[in-house]
């Protein structure tokens, strides 16, 4: 995955993010929107009942606990239906997390293996300069030597002045 196709993915990610946020906030206003016009419901109840309370008591105080139960009815059916998106929210958010991390996962190993394989490589080319700076060494001690290249081996001066005093080196006893 490259780094536009995982930059994609992190702002789909966040943009999900958001939207969840704000559902959670327009439900938790909802909520809020209830929650008074429940409270303003039961304030208007008290008022009523303190206004009619000496001549109908016993009829008021059934008549509220009625109005009071419809009411809390439909606020438990408004809690239960933010529960249950609250719940599917999580369930999408748990695997966009699991994805992610499955991706990040994927990722950390692929990385690895090419630092592994870096290593490797850097290995193997560190050799391969040495064995270069070996040849250079040989390479400056023959030219700062008395010697030269003759039919593929290099000849060596012999101090002696038979013909012109180099002759063949001797190859090496394996």
């Amino acid at each position: 995955m490259d780094d536009k196709k995982f930059d994609e993915a992190i702002k789909v990610l966040v943009m999900l993010r958001a939207d969840v946020i704000e559902q959670g906030k327009k439900i938790g206003g909802r909520i809020n929107e209830q929650q008074r016009a429940l409270s303003e419901e039961s304030d208007r109840f008290r008022r009523q009942v303190g206004n009619i309370v000496d001549n109908a008591g016993k009829t008021i105080q059934q008549e509220t606990e009625q109005s009071l139960d419809l009411a809390s009815e439909g606020y438990k059916k408004a809690v239960d239906e933010l529960n249950r998106e609250v719940v599917k929210l999580n369930k999408i958010i748990k695997s966009w997390y699991i994805g992610i991390g499955v991706v990040l996962a994927i990722a950390v190993i692929i990385l690895f293996v090419v630092v592994r394989y870096t290593v490797v490589d850097l290995a193997d080319r560190r050799a391969e300069l040495e064995s270069y700076e070996h040849a250079i060494e040989t390479a400056k001690a023959f030219a700062e030597s008395d010697a030269y290249i003759c039919e593929g081996r290099i000849c060596i001066n012999t101090g002696k002045n038979v013909g012109n005093g180099y002759r063949q080196a001797k190859p090496r006893k394996k």
